[in-house]
């Protein structure tokens, strides 16, 4: 509630035509209000223009040098190989395709990936993971779960994956992990982003589980 209060400041002032510099780590929040935004790496400018654009730069530049990490501990040759696929973006969108930031309790929830083939793949696995603010996982689902083979990509083929849920979620934060993985080896991804997005549940009233799974009481007189 108070986060949803601080949203409603923000628009407010951003309405009455105020200038706002918002200096922050959450690319959704960027896109959902920013109308230009800027990426600095260690005090350098590194692009300024539209949030879009902007926030897929940012998790470019900072998974790339994590990736790249990685690789150096196993060697010059790890170095050199092309990554099998890579996931460019992973957020939540709204009903009307805008990026979202909080989420009602009861309504759809979409999660969106952003993906780029860099070879010839057959039948990946596409997941998600939705982790509470205890770390715990509330909410997990892959292709496989629903609709089975995702089929043959080729190298070059840039796509859009969507995954649409029936949020009960409790009210809370929730942080988002996203991957794509050779099927039926999910332990060895082509690449996955831990905490890349998150999205704030809010509800007008609600039981306190980790749930809210829609119900009915019937009362009958013996």
């Amino acid at each position: 509630a108070f986060q949803q209060k601080c949203f409603d400041e923000f628009n407010r002032l951003k309405a009455a035509g105020k200038t706002i510099v918002f200096v922050t780590h959450d690319m959704g929040a960027v896109q959902r209000f920013c109308d230009r935004a800027m990426l600095l790496e260690r005090g350098r400018l590194v692009d300024i223009g539209d949030p879009g654009l902007i926030a897929r730069r940012y998790n470019e530049l900072n998974f790339r040098r994590v990736r790249e990490e990685a690789q150096l501990e196993g060697g010059p040759d790890t170095l050199r190989r092309t990554p099998v696929a890579e996931l460019l973006n992973a957020w939540f969108v709204s009903a009307d395709g805008t990026t979202q930031v909080n989420a009602e309790q009861g309504e759809e929830c979409c999660v969106r990936m952003d993906v780029r083939f860099h070879t010839d793949v057959q039948d990946p696995l596409f997941a998600i993971a939705l982790r509470d603010e205890q770390g715990r996982v509330a909410f997990a689902a892959n292709n496989y779960m629903r609709g089975g083979p995702a089929g043959a990509f080729r190298a070059g083929d840039h796509v859009l994956v969507s995954v649409k849920f029936d949020n009960w979620l409790s009210p809370g934060r929730y942080r988002l992990t996203a991957s794509i993985s050779p099927r039926g080896e999910a332990a060895e991804a082509y690449d996955l982003r831990e905490d890349i997005s998150s999205v704030l549940v809010w509800a007008s009233m609600s039981g306190g589980g980790a749930a809210d799974l829609p119900h009915r009481f019937e009362i009958e007189r013996a």
